[in-house]
C-alpha cells in the first residue's frame, strides 16, 4: 500500500472516532434533558391538578357547612328540609344523595327522595359517631354508594341550635366520579393519565370500568413512592411492562394523593427521532471531512505525481503540457520546489523554439469553434430554464390557491368542533333532567297504583316535574339557538350564495358561533350598528372577514392571560358601507404593517400561524366586495383596520 493510502486511512478513522465521541455524549446529553424536562412539567401539572381538585372538594365542603349554619334551615320543618336539600343539591352537582338524620342517627329527610331509606339509622358508621361526639364535620372513608353502586365519600355537619345543641346532621354524599373529566383534562400526552387516590391507594379518579360496587387500587410500587415523599418523581413499570414516569403530591383536604404518569415511550419518541436524524447528520459530517481530508492529502502529494508526469510528457516530445503550475509549485515541499522551477525553465526555452504562428492559429480556431459551442448549448439551456419557471409559476400558483381553500375549510372545520362541544352541555343537562323526571313519575304512579298517594306525595311531585320540565326547556332553547346559528353561518361560509341579512343580527350569530374559542379568553367584544341596517350581498365572505379578524387579534395582539377590548363598527355613508375593526393589543411596528396583506408572511412561524389569514380577508374585500381596506397600528397602541365596501344597490335600511 502507498504511503498516501495508509495516511489517508490513519486520518479517516481518527476523525470516524472522533465524531462519534462527540455524537454520543449529544445524545446522551439531548436523552438526560429531555427526561428531566418531562419531569419537571409532570411535578407542575400534579401540583395545578392537587390545587384545582382542593378548591373543588373545599367548594362542596363550605356549601354544606354554610347551609347547616342557616337559621331557617335549624327550624325548618320536614317539608321545608325536603325542599331546601333538592335546592342544594341541584345548585352543586356533585351529590349522590344529601341525608338529614336526627341526633340519634335516623334518616328523616333524603334527596333524591326514597322513602325505603326514611327511618334507616346511620348511628353505626363511625365517621357518623366522631360528629355526633364532637359536634365536628367529619369525612369518611371511600366506600360504594347503596343507590348507585359507585364510590363516594361522605361529609358530615352537625346542625346546632343557638345554644350549641345538636338537633341534626347533615350528610353529603358526594359523587366522585365527577373527578374523572378534570383528571382526563390533566392528563399529558397521548399515554399520560392523571390517578386521583386515598393513603390506602383506592383509586378515586379515573374509575375503573368494571362493574358497579368495584374499587380499584394503585399499584403497590406507586403506593411505596407516595409514602415515601409526598412530592416526588420517580418511576416505576405498570401491570402491562410498560415503563412510566411519575410525579406525585398530595391533596392537603382530605388528604389524597395525586400522580400524574406518562410512558417513557411517548417521552423518547421525540429523543429517537432525533437519533435517526442525528445519525444522518453523522454520516453526512464523516464524509465531508473525509472528503475534505482526501482533498488536502492529494494536495500535499500532487506535487511528486505532477513531476513525474511532466517528465514523462516531455520524454514523449509533448512540452505544451511540460509546464508545471504555480499552484503545485507553492504546495511542493522546499526541496521539490527548486527543481520544479528548474524544469519549468528548460520546457519554456524549448518551447519558444516552436512554431508560434502556427501554434497561434491553431489555437485560435478551436477557442472559435468552443466559444460557438457553448453559446448554442447556453441558448438552449435557457429555453428549457424558462420553460421550467414557467412551470414553476403555474405550480406555486395552484398550490396557493389550494392553500388559501384548505384554510378557509380548516377555520368551518374549527367551527363545527367549537359549536358541537357547546351544544353538548345542554343536551347532557336536559338528558338528566329528563331521567330524573322519569324516575319520579315512575315513584309516582307505583304509589298512587298502590292507592299510598297522599297530598304531600302529589306537592312533591309536581315541584319536582316543574322543575325538571323547567330545566329541559332553558337547556333545549339554548342548544336550539346554537344548532340556529351554527347553521346559519356554516352554510354562508361553505357557499357564495349572496342574499338580503341584517348585520347586526349576523353579526351575532357570527360571535355566538366563535364563542367556544372567545370563552377561553379575558376578551370583550364590543358591537357597534344600527338595528336595522341590511345588506344585499355575500354573509360567507362577510362572515368570513369578522372571523379572520377577530381570530387576527387572539393569535397576534394579545398574551395568553391578557384581558383586551374588540370593538367593530358598521356605519353606512351615501354611497359605502364602512366596517372599523380595532384591538388594543400589542400593535405592530411600520415593517410588519407594509406586509401583512401578503400570502405566508406571518409572525407567529412555528406556532401556528399560516399567514394565510389577512391575505384572505385582503382577497374577500378587494375581488368578492370589490372595496378597499388599510391597516393603522403602533406598537403598544393597538391595530385598527378600515374596510370600506361600495353601496351601489347592494345595501339599505329595513322599514
Amino acid at each position: 500500500m502507498k504511503i498516501r493510502s495508509q495516511l489517508l486511512l490513519v486520518m479517516v478513522m481518527s476523525l470516524f472516532l472522533m465524531t462519534s465521541l462527540v455524537a454520543g455524549v449529544q445524545m446522551y446529553t439531548a436523552y438526560t434533558q429531555a427526561k428531566q424536562n418531562m419531569q419537571g412539567i409532570l411535578q407542575n401539572q400534579a401540583t395545578q391538578f392537587s390545587n384545582q381538585v382542593e378548591t373543588w372538594f373545599t367548594l362542596v365542603r363550605q356549601s354544606g357547612h354554610l347551609f347547616a349554619n342557616e337559621f331557617f334551615v335549624q327550624n325548618a320543618s320536614s317539608e321545608e328540609m325536603q325542599k331546601l336539600l333538592g335546592n342544594m343539591h341541584n345548585e352543586l352537582n356533585a351529590f349522590d344523595n344529601l341525608i338529614v338524620t336526627k341526633p340519634n342517627g335516623s334518616i328523616s329527610n333524603i334527596y333524591p327522595h326514597n322513602p325505603s331509606i326514611i327511618g334507616q339509622s346511620m348511628s353505626g358508621y363511625s365517621y357518623f359517631q366522631d360528629t355526633i361526639a364532637a359536634k365536628t364535620s367529619q369525612i369518611s372513608k371511600v366506600m360504594i354508594s347503596p343507590t348507585t353502586g359507585k364510590a363516594v365519600i361522605a361529609i358530615t355537619q352537625p346542625i346546632l341550635n343557638e345554644n350549641g345543641d345538636l338537633i341534626a346532621v347533615l350528610l353529603q354524599n358526594i359523587k366522585l366520579d365527577l373527578l374523572q373529566d378534570i383528571s382526563e383534562d390533566a392528563k399529558i400526552g397521548q399515554t399520560g393519565q392523571t390517578i386521583v387516590f386515598t393513603s390506602d391507594g383506592k383509586v378515586i379518579a379515573p374509575q375503573s370500568n368494571e362493574s358497579a360496587g368495584f374499587i380499584s387500587y394503585v399499584p403497590s410500587t406507586l403506593s411505596e413512592l407516595f409514602k415515601k415523599d409526598l412530592r416526588s418523581v420517580g418511576e416505576f413499570i405498570r401491570a402491562d411492562g410498560e415503563p412510566v414516569i411519575v410525579a406525585t403530591t398530595r391533596v392537603k383536604t382530605p388528604g389524597w394523593g395525586i400522580a400524574v404518569t406518562i410512558t417513557q415511550g411517548e417521552v423518547l419518541h421525540s429523543f429517537y427521532d432525533s437519533i435517526k436524524y442525528g445519525v444522518v447528520t453523522f454520516g453526512i459530517i464523516f464524509l465531508l471531512l473525509s472528503f475534505v481530508s482526501s482533498i488536502i492529502f492529494n494536495k500535499l502529494f500532487r506535487s511528486i505525481t505532477t513531476v513525474t508526469q511532466h517528465f514523462a510528457s516531455m520524454n514523449e516530445g509533448n512540452f505544451a503540457f511540460a509546464q508545471i503550475s504555480e499552484d503545485v509549485i507553492h504546495f511542493a515541499p522546499q526541496e521539490l520546489k527548486k527543481l520544479c522551477t528548474t524544469f519549468n525553465t528548460m520546457s519554456q526555452t524549448i518551447q519558444n523554439n516552436m512554431d508560434v504562428i502556427r501554434k497561434t492559429h491553431e489555437q485560435l480556431e478551436i477557442k472559435v469553434e468552443e466559444r460557438t459551442e457553448d453559446l448554442v448549448a447556453m441558448n438552449e439551456e435557457l429555453q428549457a430554464l424558462n420553460q421550467e419557471l414557467q412551470q414553476t409559476l403555474e405550480n406555486l400558483q395552484q398550490t396557493q390557491d389550494q392553500l388559501v381553500q384548505s384554510e378557509k375549510m380548516a377555520s368551518l372545520g374549527s367551527l363545527v368542533a367549537g359549536i358541537a362541544h357547546e351544544i353538548n352541555t345542554p343536551v347532557g343537562v336536559g338528558v338528566t333532567a329528563t331521567s330524573h323526571l322519569q324516575k319520579v313519575t315512575k315513584e309516582f304512579s307505583q304509589l298512587y297504583a298502590s292507592g299510598e298517594l297522599k297530598r304531600r306525595d302529589l306537592s312533591n311531585y309536581l315541584v319536582e316535574s316543574e322543575e325538571a320540565l323547567s330545566i329541559i326547556f332553558s337547556n333545549l332553547e339554548r342548544a336550539s339557538q346554537l344548532i340556529r346559528s351554527f347553521k346559519q353561518v356554516s352554510v354562508d361560509q361553505s357557499s357564495e350564495a349572496r342574499r338580503v341579512f341584517n348585520i347586526k343580527q349576523y353579526l351575532s350569530e357570527i360571535l355566538l358561533s366563535l364563542h367556544p374559542k372567545l370563552k377561553r379568553t379575558k376578551h370583550k367584544i364590543t358591537v357597534q350598528c344600527d338595528e336595522k341596517l341590511k345588506m344585499d350581498s355575500f354573509p360567507g365572505a362577510f362572515g368570513q372577514i369578522i372571523t379572520n379578524l377577530i381570530m387576527n387579534s387572539l393569535i397576534h395582539a394579545y398574551e395568553p392571560d391578557q384581558a383586551g377590548e374588540l370593538t367593530i363598527t358598521i356605519l353606512q355613508e351615501a354611497d359605502k358601507t364602512l366596517l372599523v375593526y380595532s384591538d388594543d393589543g400589542k400593535g405592530m411596528d411600520k415593517d410588519v404593517v407594509s406586509q401583512i396583506f401578503n400570502p405566508f408572511f406571518t409572525t407567529k412561524r412555528g406556532m401556528g400561524g399560516t399567514g394565510l389569514g389577512l391575505y384572505i380577508l385582503y382577497n374577500l374585500v378587494k375581488q368578492q366586495f370589490g372595496g378597499t381596506i388599510e391597516c393603522e397600528s403602533e406598537l403598544g397602541k393597538g391595530t385598527k383596520f378600515v374596510i370600506d365596501i361600495p353601496v351601489g344597490k347592494e345595501t339599505h335600511h329595513g322599514k
